[in-house]
């Protein structure tokens, strides 16, 4: 227990939760000419068109709050928590947008592609005087959520058209991912993962284990959100290995891209404008207030609060008050009435990870 405990310490202090590595398909001359997270595509994300709400996402090795995982090939659906369940696992699909008016007034197929096309052209270019484009396109995010479980049997991570876990067994699971890890063989079907088993407690001197495990899952945004809340990031490796210049870079699929700090900082070609990107620390910004929207492992229905350590975990939207924070819903800051050792009253979840977010969960057997 204490030599788990040093490992994921040891790799808390390393770096920040988040995306480590794709499988590496490429090497060459440079370093940068091999695969990191991004190489040809960013996370090695694909399209499916031939699959219905699919996105297509291939392997990747994961850190989540001190957690080195690797998943199998995902693939995963555009499904969200369930609205009205707090049943471990339930999901619904995302509510799709109507089509235009303009659209199905059409009489024939080819007419109504191409009226079609003039929505996604106005989308492209954020033109709502071209189209109004707005009531049909609307934002989705997706993410990837971990959790421990104390649960024996084998959960698939979530339901993908294309892809299962090759195992009839954790430890059968286990066993695969030892012996191709070692020998550097792969499983062509991309069907195992490394998921790690720990021992968390020890009980009249039998261990009890818990089992890392995974999600991927969506949320329709209802704040607004376009691409004009979009900046580019400057990944220099994928940029040279791809030979582009940053404006070319930001138009192919190896391109990342976060959220700026001043909405209409997007210009359209490059990704963002110097002038209005802001540059400057924060503690919450647009994607704090999108992840206060999205629920833990108790749905959408789910509503927990923290009060560890006799202090009440709270919101940090509301600066003149102090309102009790839905801690099932994701969160990476919160604030405190009573002031900590260096006068503080605002927190990050973790001690130097700015990309923890964390939601609590009443589900039994899980955490």
């Amino acid at each position: 227990m204490l030599q788990q405990l040093f490992v994921e310490e040891r790799t808390r202090s390393d770096g920040d939760s988040g995306l480590k590595q794709v499988r590496v398909e490429n090497v060459g001359t440079r370093n940068y000419f091999s695969d990191s997270f991004s190489q040809k595509s960013v996370g090695a994300l694909h399209d499916h068109p031939e699959y219905d709400r699919t996105v297509g996402m291939g392997e990747v090795n994961m850190v989540m709050n001190g957690v080195d995982f690797r998943t199998r090939h995902n693939d995963y659906k555009l499904v969200m928590p369930h609205s009205h369940s707090k049943t471990f696992g339930a999901v619904e699909n995302i509510p799709l947008p109507g089509v235009p008016s303009s659209v199905t007034s059409k009489h024939t197929t080819a007419e109504q592609i191409q009226e079609m096309r003039e929505y996604f052209k106005a989308f492209r270019d954020q033109d709502t005087k071209h189209r109004n484009y707005e009531p049909y396109f609307k934002p989705v995010l997706c993410y990837m959520e971990g959790y421990w479980t104390t649960d024996k049997n084998i959960r698939e991570p979530f339901h993908s058209d294309r892809y299962t876990l090759d195992a009839s067994s954790w430890e059968d699971l286990q066993d695969k991912i030892r012996f191709t890890s070692q020998t550097g063989l792969k499983n062509v079907n991309e069907n195992y993962a490394h998921l790690p088993r720990v021992i968390i407690n020890v009980n009249n001197g039998t261990p009890e284990f818990a089992q890392w495990n995974y999600d991927i899952l969506c949320h329709p945004i209802k704040n607004d959100f376009s691409r004009k809340d979009l900046r580019i990031v400057d990944d220099l490796s994928a940029r040279l290995a791809n030979s582009k210049t940053l404006e070319e870079f930001s138009q192919t699929n190896a391109a990342r891209f976060d959220i700026a700090l001043y909405p209409g900082s997007y210009n359209g070609t490059l990704g963002y404008s110097k002038e209005r990107a802001g540059e400057r620390p924060y503690l919450f910004n647009k994607l704090d207030r999108i992840m206060q929207e999205i629920p833990g492992k108790d749905n959408y229905i789910g509503n927990t609060k923290d009060n560890s350590f006799g202090l009440q975990v709270c919101n940090i939207l509301y600066t003149k008050n102090y309102t009790a924070l839905n801690t099932g819903r994701y969160h990476r800051t919160y604030k405190v009435t009573q002031n900590g050792a260096m006068g503080t009253r605002t927190i990050l979840r973790g001690f130097a990870d700015r990309h923890l977010w964390s939601a609590q969960t009443t589900q039994p057997n899980y955490c």
